[in-house]
């Protein structure tokens, strides 16, 4: 199982999706990311389940800016 720790992976989104496409073509194993909430959305959701992602971590942040 490939693991991607970098939060920010989504930062590119074009790019996120081509890797994790080519995982599932090329090579056929299960992985998992963390991301930020914000960048995902239903239909990429969809489509990480049909490419193999086995583990999503996401965190929730907060602050006051006062």
């Amino acid at each position: 199982m490939f693991y991607f720790g970098d939060e920010m992976i989504f930062a590119d989104k074009e790019y996120a999706l081509t890797l994790f496409k080519n995982i599932k073509e090329k090579i056929d194993i299960p992985y998992g990311f963390m991301a930020r909430i914000e960048y995902m959305d239903w239909k990429t959701i969809v489509f990480l389940k049909e490419t193999g992602c086995k583990y999503m971590a996401m965190g929730i942040e907060c602050g006051n800016a006062d």
